[in-house]
């Protein structure tokens, strides 16, 4: 339904569009702030399992199968991403075409867009990872209840950079274990400008905290932002 004299935005158009329930939670721009709106949407989540994304990639079309398809109870899964340069992201937003091959100019981290659901399965049931460095928030996956127990996102961290390491280790502190994640997940990631990185040296001594520490939980976390938390 339409608001007299309101031009409908983007998330009415996809409303009328989605057969599943869409809300969307969103702050204003005042600067990096991934950890904070990342901890109020999934604070706000209906669902018990959640995705995580970034607006700046493009999805395989069974990117969501996959991930529910591999999803354990005492695990989380951090998939990795395709990495697309400069002029193949602008001829995409140029042409509005999204079909890509793998073999065409532009793109980089080939291995990491084969696609193969039966060997990715098979992958993982032979392969243990525990690394937390190559985590990328932008291809993830986890338990609501195990992202509530760790406290979510650490909101200390200000500027780019370790907010997602940070929230793998207390995963890890905590007794989860990462599924191994290749050849299904597969996103396909658009150039752009790199956040500025000035705060990173403060945001290291953050981790190394929640390392040395073996910390579970975060102070100023999701918490927040759940009703009765």
């Amino acid at each position: 339904m339409m608001v007299p004299g309101k031009i409908p935005g983007i998330w009415d158009q996809f409303r009328v569009r989605f057969s599943i329930p869409l809300q969307h939670v969103w702050h204003p721009d005042e600067g990096f702030k991934l950890a904070q709106i990342r901890n109020k949407a999934n604070a706000a989540a209906k669902g018990d399992y959640l995705v995580q994304v970034d607006g700046d990639l493009i999805l395989h079309p069974h990117f969501i199968k996959d991930h529910i398809a591999a999803d354990k109870q005492g695990h989380f899964i951090g998939g990795s991403r395709v990495i697309l340069n400069k002029e193949l992201s602008e001829k995409i937003f140029r042409e509005k075409n999204i079909a890509l091959s793998l073999f065409q100019k532009g793109i980089s981290n080939h291995f990491n867009g084969i696609h193969s659901t039966l060997v990715g399965g098979l992958l993982s049931s032979i392969i243990s990872t525990k690394n937390a460095f190559n985590i990328r928030g932008c291809n993830m996956s986890y338990w609501k209840k195990d992202f509530l127990a760790v406290n979510g996102y650490n909101e200390l961290y200000n500027g780019w950079g370790r907010e997602d390491t940070d929230l793998v280790f207390r995963f890890y502190h905590s007794g989860l274990q990462r599924t191994y994640f290749k050849l299904r997940g597969v996103v396909y990631h658009l150039w752009h400008k790199e956040a500025d990185r000035s705060g990173l040296t403060q945001n290291d001594t953050i981790l190394e905290q929640t390392i040395q520490t073996r910390a579970t939980r975060c102070e100023l976390g999701s918490d927040q932002y759940v009703v009765g938390g």
